[in-house]
């Protein structure tokens, strides 16, 4: 038992709280009525001193400097002419291989050749043309001027070349668009280590050439004659995602990409000192273009303009097209259907192709005339005599046509099928009223003929025979 005295015994002494929800109460009913002292950092950053004071007037500077500065007029119309995506590198880096994989992903066709300007639809709103640069100084500059996004190509192997580095001196010189660099052989390294060494090194010089930050996309490997699948779908992923900015330059001047050339000067000159007139068919960038100008054309020189004249698109956008449905819809069409008339997704009809200098494409339309391409493998049922005619007599013409049919063998003696042997004769056949105008008769039932009314008519100085709708006037029936 232990026995305390009272006078000894000592009492714990209160301790005030010094933070806490209860605390800051007590505090605001302490000063009550006073003025709350503001000194939160973040918010008043420029409370006061002199480097804060100095901080603020730069900051009233600089928005009064963004204000003065002429912002940029975009004159690019509502439905925009194509980008132009230029590819470039050196000999044997896959420049082809790219722009093909790049075709067959946007427009699921093989490109078997690839020559000049190619212009696809690649969303419900854009539209692209790809060019492969050539590797001379004068297409460089040509195709600097007009590019909206270049495609760099670098093999990962050997690095950069020295075409690479020209041409992006070139494109600062002409102002500097969106440039994307794409590796390929990385399939050569037989470590993934490699890989991604190579990877870096080539980055780290790329953003010292050109800005950092700027996007290095990486090609694995090679299937079926085109880069991976997946490598391609993240490359038209960033194609369609990259922001065009407008040039100031382009945007006051009118240019063209041709995509094709008529020499019209036979059809216009009357005497062999008027000069040339060569037509251009392409899109129109930039301002407007107006007749009787002078524009330059690269290698030539300056030329007078004589016309323009506007043609219906080659490869028209998704929305120009859904844009004439909902024209020509009633409005009760449009009540019931729509969510059918609203383009949500790119399907198969609009995923169209303009390339006329490689071989893709039937129909080609110049200014009054139109050209229908047969491929060799679909004009089975048409003699080849027929499109060419041969230089030989025409009675050995007719006779090798009778015999090569009657056999059922082509020209080059091999053996034609049951079906196409049995339409060229029937081609070669001749019509029924032919006939009935050389015998003058036609035999309807066995042992009866009928006299048909026959005139002639002298035009030309030719004469020919003609069938009368009606009998003639005392005609034995």
């Amino acid at each position: 038992v232990v026995i305390m005295d009272e006078k000894t015994e000592k009492k714990k002494q209160h301790r005030a709280a010094q933070a806490g929800r209860k605390r800051e109460r007590k505090k605001d009913k302490k000063h009550k009525g006073e003025p709350v002292v503001k000194h939160n950092p973040k918010a008043f950053r420029f409370s006061g001193g002199v480097l804060a004071t100095g901080k603020k007037i730069q900051k009233t500077l600089d928005r009064k400097a963004k204000r003065e500065r002429a912002e940029l007029i975009n004159k690019t119309p509502d439905i925009p002419p194509p980008f132009v995506v230029v590819v470039q590198g050196p000999p044997g880096v896959g420049k082809t291989t790219l722009i093909r994989s790049l075709v067959k992903a946007f427009t699921k066709q093989n490109l078997v050749s690839v020559s000049g300007p190619i212009t696809l639809v690649g969303a419900k709103d854009r539209r692209y043309t790809f060019f492969e640069c050539p590797n001379d100084l004068p297409g460089m500059i040509d195709l600097a001027k007009v590019a909206d996004l270049v495609l760099c190509m670098v093999d990962a192997s050997f690095g950069f070349e020295m075409e690479t580095f020209e041409f992006i001196n070139i494109m600062q010189t002409h102002g500097f668009p969106r440039v994307v660099c794409v590796l390929s052989h990385m399939d050569s390294f037989l470590k993934l280590s490699g890989q991604k060494k190579a990877k870096k090194q080539i980055k780290a010089r790329f953003w010292a050439e050109l800005y950092d930050g700027a996007k290095v996309h990486a090609m694995s490997g090679i299937e079926y004659g085109r880069y991976a699948r997946k490598d391609i779908l993240l490359l038209t992923r960033l194609i369609l995602n990259i922001k065009y900015l407008p040039l100031s330059w382009r945007s006051a001047h009118p240019y063209i990409l041709a995509h094709r050339f008529e020499d019209a000067t036979e059809a216009t000159r009357d005497t062999e000192e008027d000069g040339h007139q060569v037509n251009f068919y392409g899109y129109v960038y930039g301002a407007m273009l107006r007749p009787n100008i002078v524009m330059h054309l690269p290698g030539v020189g300056d030329y007078n303009v004589t016309a323009v004249k506007n043609y219906s698109d080659p490869c028209p956008p998704p929305e120009k097209l859904g844009m004439k449905q909902r024209a020509d819809a009633t409005s009760e069409e449009r009540k019931q259907n729509k969510a059918a008339m609203r383009l949500r997704t790119l399907s198969d009809k609009y995923r169209l192709i303009y390339a006329p200098s490689s071989n893709i494409g039937n129909v080609v339309f110049d200014a009054d005339a139109m050209y229908i391409n047969v491929a060799e493998h679909k004009d089975g049922f048409t003699r080849k005599e027929d499109f060419v005619q041969p230089e030989q007599d025409a009675d050995e013409d007719e006779n090798s046509k009778e015999g090569s049919e009657s056999s059922g063998e082509d020209e080059e003696g091999t053996r034609l099928p049951e079906a196409v042997s049995m339409v060229r004769k029937l081609q070669q056949a001749d019509g029924v009223l032919d006939g009935v105008v050389r015998r003058k008769s036609m035999a309807l039932i066995p042992g009866m003929e009928v006299e048909v009314p026959v005139e002639e008519v002298t035009q030309g100085g030719r004469t020919r025979r003609r069938v009368l709708e009606r009998p003639m006037e005392g005609a034995e029936r």
